[in-house]
């Protein structure tokens, strides 16, 4: 079985990875724009003031917080960006949970044993590549790979049909070597 994780649930595949059960279910695991740290620092800033807010009320509402967007952009995820199922908050508690999990990761990638795909999007405005880079260095599996779409952002790699297109063969590549290295020979 694999281990598939976008964003926020890039990073919590990554802690996933390295538990007890993680270790003993998951063959490998693929990660597109994990969500290893923010463009901004605010969040990270404001975090020791999140722990009593979660205490007192764990459901206070955070708008989320964008990079400027390009116009063109705009534009053409509109029908995604205005959307009413799209989540434009967080909470207290997930943003405690979102800087707890991103001080695990570093540790979890260094000693999981699965080999990791990390893919990354070559826009860099929600976010940083430089941690992706530096989290696929820490792997010790030597099957792990890191991948960059060029051109895409982190709403492209997944929303256009190129980029999603090109997020689909580097998954499947990775998963299919993996598939044949423990394949018994016939």
């Amino acid at each position: 079985m694999f281990l598939f994780g976008r964003s926020f649930g890039g990073l919590l595949a990554t802690n996933m990875a390295n538990t007890l059960i993680g270790k003993s279910m998951f063959a490998g695991v693929v990660l597109l724009t994990p969500y290893y740290r923010l463009f901004t620092e605010r969040l990270y800033e404001a975090y020791k003031w999140l722990i009593p807010l979660t205490t007192v009320k764990p459901n206070h509402k955070f708008m989320c917080e964008y990079s400027e967007m390009d116009p063109e952009w705009a534009a053409r995820y509109e029908p995604i960006l205005n959307d009413s199922r799209n989540v434009n908050f967080f909470t207290a508690t997930t943003a405690r949970l979102w800087v707890e999990q991103q001080e695990l990761a570093r540790s979890s990638v260094a000693h999981a044993p699965q080999p990791f795909c990390f893919i990354a999007a070559t826009g860099d405005g929600v976010v940083r590549n430089d941690y992706i880079e530096d989290f696929a260095d820490l792997t010790t599996n030597e099957e792990g790979e890191l991948h960059r779409v060029v051109g895409a952002d982190h709403t492209d790699v997944v929303f256009d049909q190129s980029y999603g297109s090109q997020v689909m063969r580097i998954s499947t590549s990775f998963l299919d070597k993996l598939v044949e290295a423990r394949s018994p020979l016939l």
